[in-house]
Order: structure tokens, then sequence, then C-alpha cells
């Protein structure tokens, strides 16, 4: 199910502290140590990015949103566990990715 245009939200024009902050710090690494923070950093925001879909598709107050949000999180699910796997140093080969 299409919803494109149905939802009006104004989307941000920058990124806001924290996450500008994580930017920063990756820019000045080099080498493992930007491999290493970038990898927990991947991993970390989609462990946010499911908690949060897993909430809203639980108890979101829109109810297309709502199906939107529990259709999204097997994708979502399988991209932490690519970030996992990658974290942990194994490869990952980009052809397993279902999104």
């Amino acid at each position: 199910m299409d919803h494109a245009g149905e939802w009006k939200t104004a989307l941000p024009t920058k990124l806001d502290s924290l996450h500008q902050s994580k930017i920063d710090k990756l820019k000045s690494l080099h080498g493992a140590e930007f491999s290493s923070r970038y990898n927990l950093d991947q991993v970390s925001g989609h462990k946010d990015a499911v908690s949060l879909f897993e909430r809203y598709a639980k108890g979101g107050d829109d109810p297309n949103l709502k199906e939107w949000a529990e259709k999204t999180l097997p994708t979502l699910w399988h991209h932490l566990e690519m970030a996992q796997e990658m974290a942990a140093g194994k490869p990952v080969e980009s052809t397993r990715c279902r999104s």
C-alpha cells in the first residue's frame, strides 16, 4: 500500500547536535579507528531504528503508519544483523541485503 504524500511533516534541514557530533568524531578518525567507530555507530543506529519501529508498530496512533512500520521491521532487523556482523569483523555481502 503506497501512502506517498499522505503524511505532511517538515523534514529537518540539518542534523541535531548528537548526530552532528558523531559525524565530527568520524571526520577526525582514520583507518582502523574510523572503521571501529563507524561499525559501532551503525549497530547503535540500527538498534535505535528497530526500537522506534517496534514501538510504533505496537502502539502508534496512525493505522497506516503502524502498518508501514510493521512491514519495514524485517528489513531493519536484517540491516541490524548485517551491522552486527560487520562490527564483529565478519564479511558482509551486499547481495544478502533484502531491502
